[in-house]
């Protein structure tokens, strides 16, 4: 009986002791954890007080940069403020002294003007020398390339007219036809081109001094009486000459006039 005593009792012992370092140990677990959440709770708060400090921090940097900056600028403003009016007095200053050195130096030398004055036209004959001679080439080229045009020669032109019997009406056969000329040529010369390139037919005698027209475009002398044929003119002068030998020149008028009085009704001289 009193083993089952002593037993029951260490037995009790035992489970007293067991209770005890359980609920000891629950109790020291409990502050642990309470402090483990107070830390990580702490964490959060020290972090957004450092992020607010270092914004804080930049903000206050950049006005001062700022700040520093418009210090500079001003104190640069006032210091080229300064300047302009220090060069502004200075100026005045510097052109009197300038007169009065030019002035001094024009007393004590005055030969040393003449040798200025000539240096700049020695200057400018070697720059124009130099720009002739650079030139020279490329004219050279030039006139060989584009040789000079020769003018024209200018066409030596008379102008003719033939104008049939007055009791007809005056009938212009040809008016005013221009015709190109060469050197030398004669009315007669002249009147049969004409008449070959109008196609009109043309009959004459004799050459030279007895050269003589007989017909134009089928009409002949003594068609109209015995005393009918052809006379002609030039700018408005009756010629003596046969028709053979009178050379006409450049911007002649010929008129070939058919008559039937001897002239007396072209008004053609007698004699």
């Amino acid at each position: 009986m009193v083993k089952k005593r002593l037993l029951l009792s260490v037995a009790s012992l035992v489970l007293l002791g067991g209770l005890g370092y359980g609920t000891y140990a629950s109790v020291q677990q409990e502050p642990a954890a309470i402090k483990h959440a107070s830390q990580q709770s702490a964490r959060p708060k020290k972090t957004a007080h450092k992020t607010v400090a270092k914004h804080a921090e930049s903000t206050s940097k950049k006005t001062t940069t700022k700040a520093k900056a418009a210090k500079q600028a001003t104190v640069a403003k006032q210091e080229q403020s300064k300047e302009a009016k220090q060069a502004s007095q200075s100026e005045p200053a510097s052109d009197a002294k300038k007169e009065q050195q030019a002035s001094a130096s024009t007393k004590q030398t005055p030969t040393s003007q003449s040798a200025t004055t000539v240096t700049p036209t020695t200057r400018q004959s070697a720059s124009s020398v130099a720009s002739s001679i650079a030139q020279q080439p490329t004219q050279q080229a030039e006139a060989h390339e584009a040789p000079a045009k020769q003018p024209e020669p200018v066409a030596k032109k008379v102008t003719v007219s033939v104008y049939g019997p007055i009791s007809e009406g005056n009938p212009a056969l040809i008016n005013h036809a221009s015709v190109t000329i060469d050197d030398g040529e004669t009315v007669l010369a002249v009147l049969k081109r004409l008449t070959g390139q109008q196609g009109m037919p043309l009959a004459y005698r004799g050459i030279g001094a007895s050269a003589y027209v007989k017909g134009i475009n089928g009409l002949f002398e003594f068609d109209k009486g015995p005393q009918s044929g052809w006379l002609y003119r030039v700018n408005g002068v009756f010629s003596n000459q046969s028709c053979g030998v009178y050379h006409v020149k450049s911007g002649d008028v010929i008129d070939w006039l058919y008559t039937e009085d001897l002239g007396h009704d072209r008004h053609a001289p007698q004699g």
